[in-house]
């Protein structure tokens, strides 16, 4: 009995100069921050600029304008009046013509687009493969003379063409009526019914229609 006692005695002798130790002695690598793996967070880098366009995509030139037509720059708070013949036309900007405005805009590699009075285009992509415009009100004709794909959003319906064509895009916001006219080529033209079912239809040289936002019907005119 008295060994054991002995033992356990030293043993608890040595754990007690053990804390003492531990406590008292400095930790060189306190001043070292361990961060686990996970709780690292990682640095996150893009080339992505609100005020520059990406470097491949179009710009366009202003072929002629008439009267007050409203700009909005990339960096814009609010639109101004363009007076500057010279201005480039970019990527994330938009145009918007008054009640006798016209504006006619010519781009390298994919041809030119007209507005006329009370018209309202946003320019959301000019990359060569591929270009997006938001028509929201007005009458829009695009002359597209390359076979790159071109897709214009009015509401509810998306319009695109993979070939040179001519369109005009008439789009009545109060009524809530887009008509398309073909003078040219063909596009084709996609949207969801009431019923959420996709419709797509291809629109050939002299076609017209009209498309119904309210009701999400197309028909000839």
């Amino acid at each position: 009995m008295r060994n054991i006692s002995t033992f356990v005695s030293s043993l608890l002798i040595g754990f007690i100069v053990f804390v003492i130790y531990s406590l008292l002695t400095p930790n060189n690598s306190s001043n070292k921050q361990v961060m686990s793996p996970l709780s690292q967070k990682p640095t996150i880098s893009t080339n992505f600029s609100i005020a520059n366009p990406p470097s491949a995509s179009m710009k366009g030139t202003i072929a002629t304008m008439s009267s007050t037509i409203q700009f909005s720059s990339r960096v814009a708070t609010q639109s101004s009046v363009l007076t500057d013949f010279s201005t480039q036309i970019e990527q994330g900007e938009s145009l918007q013509t008054d009640d006798k405005g016209y504006i006619q805009v010519n781009f390298k590699n994919l041809g030119d687009i007209t507005l006329f009075h009370n018209s309202s285009l946003n320019i959301i992509q000019l990359l060569p493969y591929s270009s997006v415009f938001s028509q929201d009100s007005g009458n829009v004709i695009y002359n597209v003379t390359s076979s790159n794909p071109v897709a214009i959003r009015s509401m509810d319906l998306l319009i695109q063409t993979n070939q040179p064509a001519k369109f005009n895009v008439k789009v009545d916001s109060v009524n809530n009526l887009i008509n398309i006219s073909m003078s040219s080529g063909s596009a084709t033209l996609g949207y969801d019914d009431l019923n959420y079912n996709s419709n797509v239809v291809t629109l050939t040289n002299k076609d017209h229609v009209s498309f119904d936002d309210n009701q999400r019907q197309l028909s000839s005119y």
